[in-house]
């Protein structure tokens, strides 16, 4: 049995579908501070689209 905790950033990009645009509000309740999600910006990991609202880098929007 595995005890290695998986990173928040692996553990966002599993849960959520390609495609989906995540919102800061909701991603802060889920206990991603504003620095983290900056980290993930300046990163790459995730691309802002709007205020407040990202998406995984090199995803295309599902509408």
């Amino acid at each position: 049995m595995s005890t290695v905790k998986p990173s928040k950033i692996n553990r966002l990009l599993k849960l959520q579908p390609s495609g989906v645009v995540l919102i800061s509000s909701w991603l802060v309740e889920q206990g991603y501070s504003p620095e983290l999600l900056r980290k993930y910006r300046n990163s790459n990991w995730l691309t802002t689209i709007g205020t407040g609202a990202m998406i995984r880098e090199n995803d295309q929007l599902v509408y």
